[in-house]
C-alpha cells in the first residue's frame, strides 16, 4: 500500500471510532470548535476514557495541554500507572499545542520522573522549548532542584 493510500485510509478510521481520538479535542470535523461547552464535553469524554484505562493517557494529556488545564494535567501525571504509560509516549509532551504544559515549571519535575532530565544532562542536548524566549523559567535552573 502506498504512503498516500495509508494517509487517506487512516483518518476515516479515526472518525468512525466510538472513542475519542488521540488528537487534541480542538477540532470537530476539521473545523475549530473551542467554545467552553465543547471544551468541557471533550474533556469529559477523555476523563471517562481515562477512568476506565489510566494507561490510555496520550489523548487526554494533549487535550489538557491544549486547553491549558495544567493543574489537572499534573494531577493526572502523579498516577504511577499514568506515568508508566507516559514513558512510552513522551513525544506527545513536546507537541506545539502542549506549550501551556511546557511553560509550567512543574514540567521539569515531571521530566525528572520520566527520566528525561537524566538524558538531557548526560547528552547535553536540552529540548528546543528550553530556548523559547517566552519560557517563564530557566530549564537548567529548575532541573538543578532534582539530583
Amino acid at each position: 500500500m502506498s504512503s498516500s493510500a495509508t494517509h487517506t485510509t487512516t483518518a476515516p478510521a479515526r472518525r468512525a471510532s466510538p472513542r475519542p481520538s488521540n488528537r487534541p479535542a480542538t477540532t470537530c470535523g476539521g473545523t475549530a470548535r473551542s467554545t467552553p461547552v465543547a471544551v468541557d464535553q471533550a474533556l469529559a469524554s477523555f476523563r471517562e476514557r481515562y477512568r476506565h484505562d489510566p494507561t490510555d493517557i496520550p489523548g487526554f494529556a494533549q487535550a489538557l495541554g491544549t486547553f491549558g488545564r495544567n493543574d489537572e494535567f499534573f494531577a493526572v501525571a502523579r498516577n504511577p500507572v499514568t506515568l508508566d504509560s507516559m514513558q512510552s509516549s513522551t513525544e506527545v509532551l513536546f507537541r506545539t499545542h502542549m506549550k501551556p504544559i511546557l511553560h509550567d515549571p512543574r514540567f521539569i519535575e515531571l521530566a525528572n520522573r520520566l527520566g528525561l532530565l537524566s538524558f538531557w544532562r548526560s547528552s547535553g542536548a536540552w529540548p528546543d522549548f528550553c530556548q523559547d524566549p517566552d519560557l517563564p523559567y530557566d530549564c537548567r535552573a529548575e532541573a538543578s532542584k532534582y539530583r
